[in-house]
């Protein structure tokens, strides 16, 4: 990563983490991680929320939706 102190997340790296994908995980950690050590921003748009939660919420997978609050 360069230097900066914010960065915008789209929904795939987002679904990847809360959902524990196995092929990403260990990047997202990694990232993550690294944003909360040096203070870096993390911002994401209201449809990447709402491209999130359909799918959970429309299978009925409420712990998908509750990972987003965690």
């Amino acid at each position: 990563m360069t230097d900066f102190k914010r960065v915008f997340i789209d929904t795939a790296p987002i679904i990847y983490f809360l959902e524990n994908s196995l092929l990403y995980m260990e990047s997202m950690e990694k990232f993550f991680s690294r944003c909360v050590k040096e203070h870096i921003q993390i911002v994401t748009s209201t449809l990447t929320i709402e491209e999130y939660l359909v799918l959970p919420y429309s299978d009925g997978k409420m712990e998908y939706v509750n990972n987003f609050d965690s």
